[in-house]
């Protein structure tokens, strides 16, 4: 994701992030489903020129992780940063990802969409979103009908991750992103390895504008 802000400064997402990161990446693999987005990623990829070697895909992620899977090394250390919009982000593709040494962090968007569309849209569609996130299995419904207002996202976030744990994931960090007094998504880190928890914990304590932080919210 990355746009041009009303003042023209160029806000970098997380592919021209990875692409600028000063120690490279050997590949990176970055799949964009828009066609504009695509072509201008990939203008700002060539731009950039960075060290890593470069697998630009333009397609559903959930549809085109076969291809990046395919172009894993067997023995490879990989680290997926899997952020959709919203709930669309299929169990499937985890499931596909969990076949080789991919450590992930995944944006879930439990109060920008789970929550708020979980009655009115998700509830009555058996192949809602929702659905196809938490994978085959679990019955959320059943859960939110016996849980409060207050533990409902506590819950969801239980669900999705005892799932993860189904494709042998033992170590989990959360940083919950809230703004104005607000909670948005969290992000969830998942590997196999408690060094990698270790790392990841190391970097969420410092902030976008340099400072240090104890914690991780809820």
């Amino acid at each position: 994701k990355h746009a041009l802000r009303d003042s023209g400064k160029l806000d970098w997402g997380s592919p021209l992030l990875a692409a600028h990161a000063p120690h490279p990446f050997n590949c990176l693999h970055l799949c964009e489903l828009d066609k504009r987005k695509h072509s201008a990623l990939s203008k700002r990829i060539a731009w950039l020129k960075p060290a890593s070697e470069l697998q630009l895909l333009l397609g559903d992620a959930n549809d085109r992780v076969v291809d990046v899977v395919q172009s894993l090394p067997v023995r490879s250390l990989s680290l997926a940063f899997l952020d959709p919009y919203g709930l669309h982000l299929d169990f499937s593709t985890l499931r596909a990802l969990a076949k080789r040494r991919v450590d992930l962090i995944i944006f879930f968007p439990d109060y920008l969409d789970a929550l708020r569309n979980s009655e009115g849209v998700y509830r009555v569609d058996p192949n809602s979103n929702l659905d196809k996130v938490l994978g085959e299995g679990v019955d959320w419904r059943t859960v939110k009908d016996h849980c409060s207002k207050d533990a409902w996202a506590e819950e969801l976030t239980k669900l999705y991750v005892g799932q993860i744990q189904s494709l042998g994931y033992s170590q989990f960090e959360y940083e919950r992103i809230s703004g104005r007094g607000r909670r948005f998504y969290r992000l969830i880190f998942c590997s196999h390895s408690t060094t990698g928890a270790t790392i990841w914990r190391n970097v969420a304590k410092k902030r976008h504008d340099g400072q240090y932080t104890f914690g991780y919210g809820e």
